[in-house]
């Protein structure tokens, strides 16, 4: 009795399993035939692909498909559930079976970049996961998929969203971390570090053609140094040995090419950045400063700059020109310790940035019209802040034609134009009280005066004096909204900036100190930035620059 109730349960789960191998069987073919194709993505013989990537890829043979897709829908519930440690798990699983899918790298990068970061407690974890991304997608993403210009967007995109702009409340820390790590190769930020390393040897025997490199390797050999190990070249890695041996070769002829060598090398090794590539994005788009991630986002996005069949770019442009911007904004840094970061605008970007905008205007694919209209509102104004007030007017005159005109405003003046634009740049908060934004704009000028930067603060004094006059001749014959005199509204500021109850640096409070003293701002004359922009109207139909070749 027992006997024949066992084998009647046991009969539907019989026909359960015949109906699923027969399944199983009439698509078999199918399973094959996406093996097929996705073994043709991954080139077994390729000498990127670890040996271990290949066995397993092997091993599983025409089951690999089934199973990665089974993963992938484990990784998908995984991550609705918010479980996103045991998701990207899944996704490295995934990996190790289709290491040729764009999909799985952006994937895992996202993850880490955004979801592990958000749920991480500090600052410094949150830059770990966003760190982590980032290697992921450069070291293994790019590695197997070297002509993938996915991943090198998803990259650019990490770079831009969350370090370079500022929707993270935690850009700021993360542009602190990414520059103590670029400082080393990249030590002003400026083209002559580039210079530098571009005309570096390339290899040992060309190292060793150069005039007392020999002498200085021999040397090192026999005092038991390794002069080619990156970790001597940083003085907080040296040992009393390597230290010593520093101190008595580093001012020889040739110790210089020697470390050039060493930079170049590890650039390429460890941070995957050929100085070629970077020499070349940075004479099209540049001068970029390559501490900021600013200048890296437009390395991953530029290298991979698509066209469509008329020849214009694709989608990507928008990463590309919100990276201009930001790095003509915001994009050279100030003052780097390891604990602050201080940065201010890089002006030398202003031409290309400003070039580059004329040319997406230029082509009907795009409408770039609100975003050209802001950076140009922005850029008259960090011109006139930084003292180059004829580069200013020409701004305004060409923002005035292309701009203004076009929405039919006409009788509008470079004057008029900085009082109401002033108050937005140097306050959202005191937008419309005046006395705020002038002694706003003052404290500006004495910031940048104890950073050493004298055309930065007699421009941000320019800029108040000019909102003050202004509102002066509207208002100054009612003694009720009079303000002060505008020598009388600085000394205000300065006793403020002085004294023991103000926060900032004892920098900035010596210098407010000393221009009590009666010591006065040397005055800077203007000069110019531009190359001259012209009329819209008059601006010849150009190409946008030529696609860069892909590594290989």
């Amino acid at each position: 009795m027992s006997v024949n109730k066992n084998r009647t349960s046991i009969l539907p789960k019989l026909a359960i399993i015949f109906v699923g191998l027969a399944l199983l069987s009439l698509n078999w073919r199918q399973f094959e035939k996406q093996n097929t194709q996705q073994d043709e993505m991954l080139d077994l013989t390729n000498s990127d692909i670890p040996p271990s990537l290949a066995v397993t890829t092997q091993a599983l043979g025409p089951i690999r498909t089934m199973v990665s897709n089974s993963l992938w829908w484990r990784a998908i519930e995984l991550q609705d559930e918010k479980n996103y440690y045991e998701a990207i798990q899944m996704a490295n699983w995934i990996s190790l079976m289709q290491p040729k899918l764009a999909g799985v790298w952006n994937y895992q990068a996202w993850n880490m970049a955004w979801n592990l970061s958000a749920t991480s407690a500090t600052k410094k974890d949150k830059w770990k996961w966003i760190y982590n991304g980032i290697k992921l997608q450069r070291d293994k993403g790019l590695r197997y998929n070297p002509r993938n210009p996915d991943i090198s967007l998803e990259l650019g995109r990490i770079f831009l969203e969350k370090m370079a702009d500022d929707v993270d409340a935690s850009a700021n820390y993360y542009k602190l971390r990414w520059a103590l790590i670029m400082q080393d190769f990249f030590p002003t930020g400026e083209r002559k570090d580039i210079i530098e390393l571009v005309n570096a040897a390339r290899s040992l025997e060309e190292l060793n053609t150069i005039e007392g490199v020999p002498v200085i390797l021999a040397a090192a050999k026999e005092k038991g140094v390794d002069l080619l190990s990156w970790n001597f070249h940083k003085a907080e890695k040296r040992s009393e040995l390597e230290q010593a041996f520093w101190g008595e070769w580093q001012s020889k002829q040739g110790f210089s090419d020697i470390k050039s060598f060493v930079t170049v090398k590890t650039l390429k090794d460890i941070h995957k950045l050929d100085i070629d590539k970077v020499n070349e994005i940075d004479e099209i788009y540049g001068p970029l400063d390559w501490r900021l991630p600013q200048a890296h986002c437009i390395f991953y996005v530029a290298r991979e700059n698509r066209r469509d069949q008329y020849g214009w770019e694709n989608y990507e442009s928008p990463y590309l020109r919100q990276a201009m911007a930001l790095a003509f904004y915001n994009g050279k840094i100030v003052e780097l310790t390891n604990d602050s970061i201080a940065l201010g605008p890089n002006l030398n970007m202003i031409n290309s940035t400003h070039n580059y905008l004329l040319k997406l205007e230029q082509d009907r694919y795009f409408r770039v019209s609100k975003f050209s209209k802001i950076f140009h509102e922005r850029a008259v104004i960090i011109l006139y802040s930084n003292m180059y007030l004829e580069d200013a007017k020409k701004m305004f005159e060409h923002y005035k034609e292309d701009v203004l005109e076009k929405r039919g405003v006409t009788n509008y003046t470079f004057e008029e134009f900085m009082n109401e634009a002033i108050p937005r740049y140097v306050t959202q908060k005191s937008a419309n009280n005046t006395r705020s934004v002038i002694l706003s704009t003052i404290s500006q000028s004495i910031y940048w005066g104890s950073m050493g930067d004298l055309r930065k603060a007699q421009g941000y004094d320019n800029m108040a004096r000019l909102v003050w006059t202004d509102y002066q001749k509207k208002f100054g014959k009612n003694e009720a909204k009079r303000l002060p005199p505008f020598n009388q509204m600085r000394m205000t500021v300065l006793k403020l900036m002085s004294a023991d109850s103000y926060k900032g640096s004892q920098r900035i409070k010596d210098f407010a100190q000393k221009e009590q003293d009666g010591e006065k701002l040397e005055q800077v004359e203007d000069s110019s930035l531009l190359s001259g922009p012209v009329k819209l109207s008059e601006q010849p139909k150009t190409e946008v620059p030529k696609e860069l070749k892909t590594e290989e």
